[in-house]
């Protein structure tokens, strides 16, 4: 194939690695990303072949492409260039647990420019090691780079969460809504900060969910949430018609097993029925410590004292801290 004919076909190269990528493909998009590079070096094709190099944990080889990201940003002195590749070095090392590199890179990346996507990194990387106060001023400087981000307003928001300002919070969701009304699932976060402001707020919530499920009424985990605020209002027959859609229409969950089970158990006293969706619960999740420890709870408030203790364990094995506590209190102190 002659040069030129080679050189037109790179950008339907990039296109294909692009749906590779999209589709969890990332040995393929690896392939047609070094086979792009072979017919033309760039700055940007190092980094998209590091970034899905690192996507499928060849960190090696990822920093490597990176840093020859790196090294034509400097030949180029592109300040742009450079502050990507090397956040794209600091999430590779952010990705294989080395934190001290990743701050490092992170903060070389906002030297040269300021981005709001690696302050969002660097914010989430400070959380993770509790350095809390450090994080939400790299959140507030991602937004004041871009006000509009949402990822930034989301982690921002959840922060707020996090420390029960929950006035805060529902401003900061709030305004995604007013942009992004699809985004993660910002519904839900708010409709669980509304639920902080007492009977005004929870009827918030209800009315937020209900306009939501309009446009989105296969969304089970949207119709969850709808079904939890008609509990706290006890709307108890709303509340059962939400569980019932949600088993009967749609394709249920562990989580939606879980919480009808503790409705019918809690609400309506029908025990068979919740002993059976509990069941359920475990069955879709075998592997969810909450199900056990819910399950064992009904069962001892049921008197069935051995079979929920032997749940119970089964919850504190999967990690579930509250399963320990109640075996600590209650089971071994009668």
């Amino acid at each position: 194939m002659p040069r030129k004919k080679k050189i037109a076909n790179i950008d339907d190269i990039y296109r294909q690695a692009a749906i590779h990528e999209l589709a969890g493909e990332f040995a393929k998009a690896e392939s047609a990303y070094r086979e792009a590079l072979a017919i033309r070096t760039n700055p940007g094709g190092w980094g998209l072949l590091g970034r899905t190099l690192a996507l499928q944990g060849k960190y090696r080889e990822g920093l490597a492409a990176a840093k020859k990201m790196r090294s034509a940003a400097l030949k180029y002195r592109s300040h742009s260039l450079l502050a990507i590749a090397d956040c794209l070095m600091g999430r590779i090392h952010h990705d294989a647990g080395r934190m001290v590199l990743a701050e490092k890179y992170y903060r070389e990346s906002l030297e040269a420019k300021a981005r709001p996507e690696t302050e969002i990194f660097l914010g989430n990387l400070l959380n993770s090691q509790g350095r809390s106060i450090e994080a939400k001023m790299s959140y507030q400087r991602a937004l004041h780079i871009d006000p509009q981000n949402p990822e930034a307003r989301y982690n921002l928001a959840i922060w707020y969460k996090t420390h029960k300002d929950y006035e805060r919070t529902v401003k900061h969701f709030r305004k995604i809504l007013e942009t992004r009304d699809d985004y993660a699932d910002t519904h839900q976060q708010l409709a669980m900060a509304l639920w902080h402001f007492g009977s005004t707020g929870i009827n918030q919530a209800k009315e937020l969910l209900e306009e939501a499920l309009t446009e989105d009424v296969k969304n089970v985990e949207k119709h969850l949430f709808l079904a939890m605020t008609y509990r706290l209002l006890n709307k108890t027959k709303d509340a059962e018609r939400e569980f019932r859609f949600i088993l009967d229409d749609l394709t249920p969950d562990s989580r939606a097993y879980l919480l009808y089970a503790d409705f019918l158990a809690e609400k309506t006293r029908r025990h068979d029925e919740a002993q059976a969706l509990f069941r359920k619960a475990i069955e879709a999740a075998p592997d969810n410590g909450a199900a056990y420890y819910y399950y064992g709870k009904f069962l001892l408030n049921n008197d069935c004292r051995e079979e929920a203790e032997e749940v119970l364990n089964k919850a504190a094995q999967l990690g579930f801290e509250k399963a320990e506590i109640l075996i600590e209190n209650v089971m071994e102190h009668g």
